[in-house]
């Protein structure tokens, strides 16, 4: 079986877990809750004795072998005697445990304002929330499609991605059948960069594209470093300025033409 590797250590990847159990347990909680309140008793669908508790039922096939005096085996039920002063009769055969209290809600703060707020504040606030369900709802299809199990498949997760998140923007209600070819902004960009009929998945061996993603990743471990970010500012400048001595230049000689000029030096010579 193929296993892809997939091994994040990086802290946004931990945190962006995190948060989506936060919001998973935030779930569970508000159903448990719910569970819990006097309203939600139904007397048809449950006794008494078990509201507000955990019952989890013995099975009647679990026996207990003694073995008598005479070397003669028996079975017998682990179920202890009924007794009506210690427990209910609807109770007999089960184990009860308490839930545990629901803690009270906490009001959530409001949302910081994205114009002013920090990279980690925007991320948690405005792009985890969305993000994080996209990628849930990404993994079940990978799986679907059998993605862990076969080497190569027809799914793009970037693909999957684009489509999901164009599909449920809260900002549009009129998405929900948009496929992908008719994204306006992938039409765009399938126009200027048309795929090709094989993708590289299919043309690279697994060392090809392992030397092209390490390779890349060198690559980007230098550029990081602070003297290679100084100097690659330090050209951004130099280019800039260089943009503007060109552009001066051209803007002189449209407003002297070379014909003019020469017309002023013949004057001159006469």
């Amino acid at each position: 079986m193929y296993a892809a590797p997939c091994s994040p250590s990086s802290s946004i990847f931990s945190e962006m877990l995190e948060l989506n159990a936060t919001r998973v347990s935030s779930k569970r909680d508000y159903s448990e809750e719910e569970q819990l309140s006097i309203g939600s008793y139904d007397a048809a669908k449950s006794s008494p004795v078990f509201f507000g508790r955990y019952g989890h039922k013995l099975s009647e096939s679990v026996a207990e072998i003694r073995e008598g005096d005479d070397g003669a085996s028996t079975r017998s039920s682990m179920f202890p005697e009924f007794d009506p002063s210690f427990s209910h009769p609807a109770a007999f055969g089960y184990v009860l445990l308490d839930r545990k209290p629901v803690p009270p809600k906490q009001e959530s703060p409001p949302l910081p304002d994205p114009r002013e707020s920090s990279p980690r504040e925007y991320l948690e606030a405005y792009l985890f929330p969305v993000l994080l369900p996209a990628i849930e709802q990404m993994l079940k299809a990978a799986k679907e499609n059998k993605v862990f199990e076969r080497r190569r498949t027809k799914f793009n997760a970037c693909d999957f991605l684009t489509e999901y998140l164009f599909r449920n923007n809260p900002r549009y209600k009129d998405r929900t059948n948009v496929v992908l070819e008719d994204i306006p902004f992938v039409q765009a960009i399938l126009a200027e960069n048309p795929r090709p009929p094989l993708p590289l998945s299919l043309l690279l061996s697994d060392e090809e594209a392992a030397i092209i993603i390490q390779s890349f990743y060198r690559g980007y471990l230098v550029r990081k470093q602070p003297e290679v970010q100084e100097l690659r500012e330090y050209q951004r400048e130099m280019r800039n300025e260089a943009v503007d001595i060109f552009l001066k230049v051209e803007d002189f000689w449209k407003k002297h033409p070379v014909e003019e000029a020469e017309e002023e030096t013949e004057k001159a010579i006469t």
